[in-house]
């Protein structure tokens, strides 16, 4: 009696022992290494790339100066130039015609505190002595007994210095000009009113420095302007 084959057995192994399916997995398995020969040459490209634009840069810092760049430095160059001479200027003549010499300051300073008024309230200027200074040089006329200051032909011999000097009193604002004194009620006062400022002036070009005091004179405030030059 003969036996009929179980059906379910074992599937037949293929040479070397090993069966269909790990045939299959050992076919399955033999593209991996062709993969990783891909990955292991991607370093390769990328070092390659690297060099590249190790070259490229290397060739733009090498790149020879142009027109345009010459021009761009030069342009900042003269634009320190201009602005280190336009400030070396004003380091030396910071204030133009508005710094005092200490002659200057020294003149104004006599002027405004007791010469032209009463040295017990300084700044505020005696109207009979302020006309009597500046007309005294105009008609050759002596000062009230009363005032600090004697007879003299020139601003310079009433202040005592060898320099030449030029006063006057200015209103404010700055622009307008020397003040006219009405001096109708001082009887020691000849003129009606009187300019107030000295004929002499600093000619045109001439280094003067100037010193000013704001003063007050007849009820107002008013500027005292020495000049010497």
């Amino acid at each position: 009696m003969s036996r009929t084959p179980r059906v379910g057995s074992a599937a037949p192994t293929g040479p070397g022992g090993a069966d269909a399916s790990s045939g299959r997995e050992t076919a399955g398995d033999a593209g991996v290494p062709g993969r990783q020969e891909t990955t292991e040459h991607r370093p390769e490209r990328t070092e390659r790339t690297a060099h590249a634009e190790r070259a490229s840069h290397a060739e733009r810092s090498t790149r020879a100066q142009i027109t345009t760049d010459y021009a761009v430095g030069a342009g900042i160059f003269l634009l320190a130039v201009a602005f280190a001479v336009s400030f070396s200027g004003q380091l030396f003549v910071p204030f133009g015609d508005e710094a005092g010499s200490p002659t200057a300051d020294r003149l104004a300073d006599e002027l405004a505190g007791g010469l032209l008024g009463d040295p017990a309230d300084p700044a505020v200027l005696d109207p009979v002595c302020t006309a009597a200074f500046f007309e005294t040089f105009r008609n050759d006329t002596a000062p009230p007994a009363a005032c600090a200051f004697g007879a003299a032909d020139s601003p310079a011999a009433a202040l005592g210095t060898a320099d030449r000097v030029d006063v006057s009193i200015e209103g404010r604002p700055r622009d307008a000009g020397a003040v006219r004194l009405d001096t109708s009620a001082f009887p020691e006062i000849t003129p009606d009113s009187v300019r107030l400022s000295t004929p002499a002036s600093p000619h045109a070009g001439a280094d003067a420095t100037t010193a000013r005091r704001v003063v007050f004179l007849d009820g107002r405030s008013v500027r005292l302007v020495v000049r010497v030059w």
